[in-house]
């Protein structure tokens, strides 16, 4: 209190040359003069005159009392004063700044002591952010926001985890960095959980929803940028996620996958189980597509086939069947199913043709020691095999066009087998015809 009186009697010292000194002189004998002084300052601020208004804002904080004539108003006032007359100073005149500075960031104190709430701390906070003064301070101030929580104002939340990026993750030494990207990790997901609690607490209100969903958006997509530990992430969205509410919160479930899916951490436990959820609230072939894909990384095979079925229920556009077609070929193939595999295999045409018609050569090839009642008729696959190959690369795929057939029968089996070379012959195992070759 000592140093704010000081201050106080300065500031007094400095500006009271320049006002009217006549009318100051005649108030000082009135018996009202915290009303009075606070009526000109007033008076002042709205005319724009603002080095009398500070002077009569001063002489009221001198003589109002703290319970009575100082209240919210009086030292928002303060603050557009003190404002108006920093951004009046040439910003090359550093010393008036920092004396105007200084003063904002006593007046704020004072501000906060007088009405005792957090959001004044984030004005404090978001005046030295935007002056990139005082980092130390800052960074004390801003934790007002975990006071207010999802009360915190939109703007706030993202300038906060602005300063964060800038001020303390870009700068931190090679050593700490990790440790400094886990800690931004968790504020992202801490403040993006306030800006959820406020989109459900202003469902009514359109406007307030759409800026806490701005705010989150930016919170997501900023802090997927520094994420380069999944298995921490994860951790850190299972935690939140015990809270079992928060499981029957789509926007919750959705902002989670799509995280992880921005952030490539897909092959977490919790993003299947996720998605699993998301299931029950959208059950639309998108997010079947999705799981099913999920399922295949995790070589759940079975639930895969499942999901991709389920897609096809759907009234999909065709590439996206075509798509899906593929994948359940993938599928198949991977489970060593290869007849079912070259089945759906064959069903595909558009961007995935080649691919497929390929796979259809893989499986084929697969086969070549079960299929067939001899070693030549067996051996004979791999020129089928190579026919689905020079079907591909004409449809795109990257592949040799004698792919196989350093496998297939030679000359002297051909002939051994009484066969002539140009011949036709039927593979029985997949109903269609070669060239001996």
């Amino acid at each position: 209190m000592k140093r704010s009186a000081i201050l106080i009697a300065m500031l007094v010292n400095l500006t009271f040359a320049a006002t009217p000194e006549a009318q100051a002189d005649r108030l000082l004998d009135e018996p009202t003069k915290c009303e009075e002084y606070k009526s000109l300052y007033y008076q002042y601020l709205k005319n724009d005159m603002n080095e009398d208004a500070r002077t009569f804002w001063l002489l009221a904080y001198q003589h109002c009392d703290d319970n009575v004539g100082k209240d919210s108003i009086f030292f928002n006032n303060g603050t557009i004063i003190y404002g108006r007359l920093l951004d009046a100073v040439a910003l090359e005149d550093f010393a008036t700044c920092a004396a105007l500075i200084d003063s904002i960031s006593w007046l704020y104190d004072e501000y906060y002591k007088a009405v005792n709430h957090p959001l004044i701390q984030l004005k404090h906070a978001n005046f030295l952010k935007e002056r990139e003064v005082h980092l130390d301070r800052q960074k004390e101030l801003w934790k007002a926001i975990h006071a207010l929580k999802a009360d915190t104002p939109p703007i706030y939340l993202m300038r906060y985890y602005q300063f964060f990026l800038k001020n303390e993750l870009k700068t931190a030494p090679k050593d700490t960095q990790n440790d400094k990207r886990k800690e931004g990790i968790g504020i992202m997901l801490q403040l993006a959980d306030y800006a959820n609690q406020s989109i459900g607490m202003n469902e009514e209100n359109t406007k307030q929803k759409k800026a806490y969903q701005k705010a989150k958006d930016y919170l997501f997509r900023s802090g997927a940028q520094i994420v380069n530990d999944c298995e921490f992430l994860a951790q850190e969205i299972e935690q939140i996620m015990l809270d079992t509410l928060k499981w029957k919160n789509q926007e919750y479930v959705n902002d989670y996958v799509t995280l992880l899916e921005a952030t490539n951490c897909t092959d977490a436990p919790i993003f299947s189980k996720l998605q699993e959820q998301l299931l029950i609230f959208d059950p639309s072939a998108a997010i079947y597509v999705s799981l099913a894909r999920s399922m295949y990384k995790k070589k759940d095979y079975a639930r895969a086939l499942t999901l991709y079925e389920e897609v096809i229920k759907f009234n999909v556009s065709d590439s996206l069947l075509n798509q899906i077609t593929y994948e359940k070929a993938l599928t198949y193939f991977a489970i060593h199913q290869y007849k079912k595999a070259f089945q759906e295999a064959k069903q595909v045409s558009g961007a995935q043709e080649g691919a497929a018609l390929l796979l259809c050569a893989k499986a084929i090839a697969s086969t070549t020691s079960s299929c067939g009642t001899s070693t030549f008729e067996r051996e004979s696959n791999y020129w089928l095999a190579n026919d689905y190959v020079k079907k591909a690369v004409v449809k795109g795929a990257n592949a040799s066009s004698d792919l196989y057939l350093n496998q297939a029968p030679q000359k002297e089996d051909v002939f051994k087998n009484q066969k002539q070379m140009g011949d036709s012959l039927t593979l029985s195992c997949w109903g269609e015809s070669t060239k001996i070759r």
